[in-house]
């Protein structure tokens, strides 16, 4: 029975049931007043004792039966319902392939006649006993969240097809997201992802399936110490790890990522990332990569055996063409003892102390996003032919060493390439402190090399009025992206950058 003060999934479906017999309340699996003034009212109109108790007498009367190609708020009862004992349905209201599949499903289960049609009798097994949303544990994760449960959430949505941006942050973007998503699938739209939202975020994958939900679930599964390439294809190693986790977890032992496995990753703690290599004896030259690839065993060995092991790789942490480096990559890449160097996609428009500004709070959000521990340097990359000035340059600077980060430009300092070489010089002349940043320097560039032939450090240094006023050279890209058989620049640094 369902009667006043009730809450939960049955409630949900009595105010589903009600909506498809006419009736206008709100959908929020509350038996408050509104709900129970609109049982009475049903109950009367059908003849029944109209004492607001939704029990054995009103549910048969209420019910509306559906099947195949039905639509509307019946369909949304059975899905959710459907959805409280373990299927994984988008509730759109709409009766299709999938709903009758698990009404099929349901009706093997509890040893009823298989048709597909969600009668009477159906409906009655589905209202007895119904786990609900409380079946499994789910967390609740709203604004002001980040880490992995946040990608998750951020990449389910997009997988049902909202856009949004999936950097880890559980910011004012996300919360409308989410609140978009729980008014269309008839959810309380409060913008925290709990017990209710988790079952009907869900997208339960298998071997075959592609997509951001299985980027979530790789993501996932690399934080409980899996090693998999994050691709959002769903082959023979995910679905391994998928059975090494689910076995761990006293899970069924099926490779199929649903509710119960999800369940599980989401409410335990991943392994901790393994800690970023200890920094390096000062004095030396470290030699190593930067790339726009992702970062993998193949890519390792690739690089080893062309080029020798790199004692750091520079990544971008967000990026227009391609991936930004995630937090699975990083906690792969130190986890073979390699340091990383943080740079910020080049966008265009580098003009301005506002943009620089906004630049630098990208930055620092990515940062935190990714564990990026303050100290390390964040370096902006202006390409040589981008306009900059002095304006961005301080933006950046102020930015990004008032939040306790250590300054970079990558930067080119030829005469006329980009217009930095004024840009900096300019900045300097109006705050002193902008010559303590580091420079990342293109020039010269004589050609990617192995790191056993390397050429002695020597980047160009930059000039203002004749003297070393440009910040500290500390970066050397001496090898451009050329033909080979990976996609890398070869660089040196001096070990006094606080790489992460």
């Amino acid at each position: 029975m369902v009667g006043p003060g009730a809450r939960g999934e049955n409630v949900f479906s009595v105010q589903l049931m009600l909506q498809a017999h006419g009736y206008s309340l709100s959908i929020d699996g509350v038996d408050g007043p509104q709900t129970t003034g609109a049982v009475v009212s049903f109950q009367s109109a059908h003849g029944l004792s109209a004492d607001g108790v939704v029990g054995p007498q009103t549910w048969p009367a209420l019910i509306v039966t559906t099947s195949l190609g039905s639509s509307g708020s019946a369909v949304k009862a059975l899905q959710r319902q459907l959805n409280a004992h373990g299927a994984s349905l988008t509730v759109d209201g709409s009766f299709g392939p999938a709903t009758q599949t698990a009404v099929k499903s349901l009706q093997s289960s509890h040893g009823l006649s298989v048709d597909g049609i969600a009668g009477p009798q159906t409906w009655n097994a589905a209202l007895v006993g119904v786990k609900g949303a409380q079946a499994y544990s789910w967390p609740d994760v709203g604004q002001g969240a980040s880490g992995e449960n946040v990608f998750s959430i951020q990449l389910m949505l997009q997988a049902h097809g909202y856009s949004l941006s999936a950097d880890g942050s559980y910011g004012p973007q996300t919360t409308s997201t989410v609140k978009a998503f729980q008014s269309a699938h008839g959810l309380s739209a409060d913008g925290v992802v709990g017990p209710q939202t988790w079952p009907v975020l869900i997208i339960t994958t298998s071997q075959g399936s592609s997509g951001s939900a299985v980027t979530a679930l790789q993501r996932q599964l690399n934080a409980h110490g899996a090693s998999l390439t994050v691709d959002g294809s769903f082959g023979p190693a995910t679905e391994t790890a998928v059975k090494n986790y689910q076995s761990s977890h006293g899970i069924g032992v099926d490779g199929m990522a649903g509710q119960q496995t999800w369940s599980s990753l989401v409410s335990t703690a991943g392994s901790p990332p393994p800690p970023p290599p200890p920094p390096p004896p000062p004095g030396q030259i470290l030699w190593g990569v930067d790339t726009t690839s992702l970062v993998n065993s193949s890519f390792l060995s690739v690089v080893g055996n062309n080029y020798g092991t790199p004692q750091f790789i520079g990544r971008y942490i967000d990026a227009i063409s391609f991936s930004p480096i995630s937090a699975s990559e990083a906690s792969y890449i130190h986890s073979k003892g390699i340091h990383i160097l943080p740079i910020l996609s080049d966008f265009g428009g580098d003009t301005g102390f506002s943009k620089g500004v906004s630049r630098a709070n990208d930055a620092l959000a990515k940062a935190s996003a990714l564990g990026i521990p303050k100290g390390t340097i964040l370096v902006v990359d202006i390409e040589s032919g981008s306009s900059v000035d002095s304006g961005y340059i301080q933006g950046w600077n102020n930015t990004i060493a008032a939040a306790g980060y250590t300054v970079g430009y990558y930067e080119n300092p030829l005469p006329g390439s980009s217009g930095f070489n004024s840009a900096f010089c300019s900045a300097i002349a109006s705050d002193s402190a902008v010559a303590n940043a580091t420079l990342y320097s293109s020039e010269p560039s004589p050609g990617r090399t192995p790191a056993s032939s390397a050429p002695a450090f020597g980047p160009t240094g930059l000039l203002c009025n004749g003297q070393n006023l440009g910040g500290h050279t500390s970066i050397w890209q001496y090898g451009l992206q050329g033909n080979g058989s990976v996609n890398i620049d070869t660089d040196e640094l001096q070990s006094s950058v606080p790489l992460w």
